[in-house]
């Protein structure tokens, strides 16, 4: 390898890093602001939850759309143009008067996020060869669970010193020095489907359709309309793959999943592992600094420091997946979440801080083994025309996963909390919320597990799949 390509390779993984670390750290330093944000604004839980729906949903409706432009007009200009979108929406965040504008701000954030999210695994696999492409996806997953450690802790301690407008702040030089490298650094656009057109028609049939079943899912407990907006996602589904089916040029191609059962399994198993583990963080959060009494900053240190094993180890899982059966990685730590979840579901008034932190030591090991496996999995079996669009699906399951997450919480709040603010008298109900919470995210990881298993030996069928080790 060239000493040119090989410095290319690591600026772009430099910056790809950069941006997945900002995405992670918006979402987790939020986090832990959530009940000092309730008690300035005088919000219930479910109402809380609002400020991480907002951000998840608008990633999860724009991201394959995101994905399809990427790949028409270019993946560097949609990803450094995240990292501009997401520099001003913190400026604004920083001096939000109201809960309304910072759920609208989130908004702003969520496009941001999703241009990141949408474009770094596609530059990624457009810039490292096949076979090679499992490390840089791990030390891209290790920065995204840097984030997810960095975010407790920084926001935890701004939030409990300054106060939690100031966690926004962290964002600006880094988005800046994202876009300043990724206009000068990088060498190419990599627009492999330039002079395609845009699937208009497909957009708005798929954010209809996730807009629908979301807002169904959300307002279940208390309002008769639910049911009318599950039968309008349904149909937009139906629509939406009917449409994409006879569409040209369509918003997601639907040869990605064409006698390709390893993908299909591997989108599922994201849609399930983010539908279960990506609300952990909100409920622990809540329980350490209600339940257990810990102020912001206590509980930053354990939500942030006891993830750091993800970063040890997810390198290391990304590279043995290039070698070893994805699916045995990914099911092993799909199985760790779930027993985890099931430890967190038993949360009592009385269980001690440090049972939560090993409860969530289990679940940052099942992530590490998890995440990049199924992602380099994943990659490893579409076309390098469709890595945009592929790399944007499959992060846009785990947004539809997290939005889930966020709406599960909302709609059982409801149903045991009602609209009652976080005070001590209402202590006995918040955990009977989040142990039923938990519950639930158990369930949905063991189909995870099955989904993961289901996707068959990858390794042993590398020829048909265009790996470099076939002959």
């Amino acid at each position: 390898m060239h000493r040119s390509r090989y410095t290319h390779e690591t600026l772009v993984l430099l910056i790809v890093a950069a941006g997945f670390f900002l995405v992670a750290y918006d979402a987790e330093a939020l986090v832990l602001a959530i009940p000092n944000i309730g008690r300035e604004f005088h919000a219930s839980t479910s109402t809380l939850a609002n400020i991480l729906l907002a951000y998840v949903l608008v990633s999860a409706v724009t991201l394959i759309p995101f994905g399809r432009l990427a790949d028409l007009f270019g993946r560097k200009r949609l990803f450094v143009t995240g990292a501009v979108i997401m520099a001003l929406s913190s400026v604004f965040l920083f001096v939000t008067p109201s809960l309304t504008s910072l759920v609208i701000l989130r908004v702003f954030q969520g496009i941001g996020a999703s241009l990141l999210l949408g474009t770094g695994v596609a530059l990624l696999s457009s810039v490292f060869p096949r076979g090679d492409s499992g490390t840089s996806i791990g030390v891209s997953t290790a920065a995204y669970a840097l984030g997810a450690i960095a975010g407790p802790l920084i926001g935890g301690v701004l939030t409990h010193i300054v106060g939690w407008r100031s966690i926004f702040v962290i964002n600006i030089p880094i988005c800046i020095a994202i876009a300043v490298l990724g206009l000068w650094g990088m060498t190419d656009d990599w627009a492999d489907a330039r002079g395609e057109r845009f699937d208009v028609v497909g957009c708005v049939l798929f954010g209809v359709t996730l807009l629908a079943t979301v807002l169904g899912i959300g307002s279940f407990a208390t309002r008769a309309e639910a049911l009318s907006l599950w039968i309008v996602g349904a149909g937009g589904l139906i629509a939406f793959l009917a449409w994409e089916a006879r569409h040209p040029e369509p918003l997601l191609d639907m040869s990605l999943f064409e006698r390709n059962r390893a993908f299909i399994c591997a989108l599922l198993a994201v849609l399930f592992y983010q539908s279960a583990a990506y609300g952990v963080d909100f409920l622990v959060s809540v329980h350490l600094q209600t339940v257990a009494g810990l102020n912001a900053f206590e509980a930053g240190v354990i939500l942030g420091t006891i993830p750091a094993i993800t970063v040890i180890f997810s390198p290391l899982a990304g590279k043995f997946s290039d070698r070893i059966e994805p699916r045995l990685l990914a099911s092993a730590g799909l199985g760790a979440v779930t027993v985890g979840l099931l430890f967190f579901s038993t949360l009592s008034l009385s269980t001690a801080v440090a049972y939560a932190a090993l409860y969530l030591l289990i679940l940052s090991v099942g992530a590490a083994l998890f995440v990049a496996p199924n992602t380099n999995a994943a990659m490893f079996t579409i076309d390098r025309r469709l890595y945009g669009v592929g790399s944007s699906t499959l992060v846009t399951m785990r947004l539809i996963g997290q939005t889930l997450s966020v709406t599960l919480i909302g709609a059982v709040s409801v149903i045991y909390v009602a609209e009652v603010e976080l005070k001590p008298e209402n202590f006995t109900q918040l955990l009977s919320s989040s142990d039923t919470a938990f519950l639930l995210f158990a369930a949905l990881c063991s189909i995870g597990v099955a989904c993961s298993l289901a996707r068959g030996k990858l390794h042993n069928n590398r020829v048909d799949l265009g790996s470099p080790y076939g002959d």
